[in-house]
């Protein structure tokens, strides 16, 4: 296959073979940056998904209470952080879903895969449509693992029962 150039951040799945990539598909993720569904003032429309692999559980003190009262609640959240930052241009409202259990162990060397599975799991419990933020909390699968990582504006992305919104993600480490 010639050499691509994309105008925009793609997800590619394949497999590595030796130093070389066999693209089975790849998908263009980011629209252009005006787009309305992640400016940086007013709601900020977040969905908070805890997620466990199936060979590491959330530490006990990671719950759907915590992450509601680290998001939203009324001390030290990152909705007032928010508030504050902006000087109230911005706010958090947070909707917390799980904990979740994803289809497999995923590694830590690609993030996004984390997220798409997390969304896929929480699919029937959340139209992903009404957020245009994704939080994803889970273990870090090895000590290598960063504590958290994000796309950069607005990504397309999709889910079998929301079909296709517009939303910036986040995934952190259950531990930070």
């Amino acid at each position: 296959m010639p050499a691509q150039t994309c105008p925009a951040p793609i997800a590619v799945r394949g497999y590595l073979i030796g130093s070389e990539v066999l693209v089975e598909s790849f998908q263009t993720l980011q629209p252009p940056r005006d787009s309305p569904a992640c400016l940086p003032t007013g709601v900020q429309h977040t969905v908070v998904i805890l997620a466990a692999f199936p060979s590491t559980a959330l530490p006990a003190n990671v719950t759907a209470s915590f992450a509601q009262a680290a998001f939203s609640g009324p001390n030290r959240s990152i909705d007032g952080y928010y508030r504050d930052a902006s000087y109230g241009k911005a706010w958090i409202s947070a909707t917390v879903i799980g904990p979740i259990l994803l289809d497999a162990d995923y590694p830590c060397t690609n993030s996004f895969p984390i997220v798409e599975a997390a969304m896929r799991a929480a699919d029937g419990q959340v139209n992903f449509q009404n957020f245009n933020r994704v939080v994803v909390i889970a273990p870090r699968s090895t000590t290598g693992c960063p504590v958290g990582i994000g796309g950069i504006g607005c990504w397309s992305m999709s889910t079998p029962a929301a079909g296709g919104f517009q939303a910036s993600w986040v995934l952190v480490g259950a531990d930070y």
